[in-house]
């Protein structure tokens, strides 16, 4: 299993230029306003330095997107759309660009070994850390490794499930491994890793990353451990377990910043445990 963090700082998402946002900015205004009198809350005028509650952020920057480099001509037809969605289709919509992120990772630096597009999905390093290990680290390096011992490697989505800030991915890979990895000899045999990736983003960025492969089912295909009975299986998988849970009573001893901002959001949401 493989785990990576950084910390997440502001970045902007959209840029508009002053004839974009004063074609937009009216009706989003008319929108907001009239939400926020439904609610029984005060309205207010507002402009590009305003700051929105976060579902409104969602909604806004969507629309920012769709605009940001159109031709000026679509701007209307936009507005039209944008109005003819539901709040709760807005921020569905601006959940699966974080999915999207992710097809573009296993794409573009997976597929393609484009490792340089890490640079614009992930978070930039934090201001603590330290100048001899950079941030993302880790990562840079597996994928670098992993394709020197699996040149011809296709990463493929099987499947995604994208809910608020964090998107789940199910992860085949095929390839033939005919170069060093995990510490063994290059086998040069075909085969298939299958495994999901645990993605959470903030501030549009790529802040989280937990990987779990099945390493057990790739080396008994690499001849590294012989075919496995069911009775076998488990008890490896006990053993595997095992280590997941103690490493995890470990690394709960040390409650990084992102985790303690996940608890927080957790009450804020009505959780019980503390």
């Amino acid at each position: 299993m493989f785990c990576e963090r950084s910390a997440p700082k502001p970045s902007h998402k959209a840029s508009l230029d002053a004839y974009r946002w004063t074609r937009i900015a009216p009706t989003v205004a008319e929108v907001f306003n009239a939400e926020l009198r439904a609610k029984g809350l005060p309205t207010a005028n507002w402009g590009p330095e305003s700051p929105l509650a976060p579902h409104l952020g969602k909604e806004l920057t969507l629309l920012a997107w769709a605009v940001e480099d159109a031709d000026p001509t679509l701007l209307p037809a936009m507005i039209a759309n944008w109005l003819g969605l539901a709040p709760e289709e807005r921020w569905w919509l601006y959940t699966t660009i974080n999915a999207a992120c992710v097809r573009r990772l296993v794409e573009e630096a997976c597929n393609e070994g484009n490792l340089a597009v890490l640079a614009t999905v992930l978070a930039p390093a934090s201001a603590t850390a330290g100048a001899d290990v950079p941030a993302w680290a880790g990562l840079r390096n597996l994928l670098a490794a992993f394709r020197a011992a699996v040149p011809d490697a296709r990463w493929t989505i099987v499947e995604q499930i994208s809910q608020r800030h964090t998107v789940v991915t199910r992860l085949v890979v095929q390839g033939t491994f005919s170069g060093p990895l995990l510490g063994l000899a290059p086998p040069g045999r075909p085969a298939t890793l299958t495994g999901v990736a645990i993605s959470r983003f903030a501030e549009g960025r790529l802040v989280e990353l937990w990987l779990q492969a099945d390493l057990l089912g790739l080396l008994v295909q690499l001849g590294v451990l012989p075919p496995l009975g069911l009775a076998q299986a488990l008890a490896m998988a006990r053993v595997q377990g095992a280590g997941a849970l103690l490493a995890g009573e470990r690394a709960s001893r040390i409650p990084p910043s992102s985790r303690a901002r996940e608890q927080e959001q957790w009450h804020e949401h009505g959780d019980d445990q503390g």
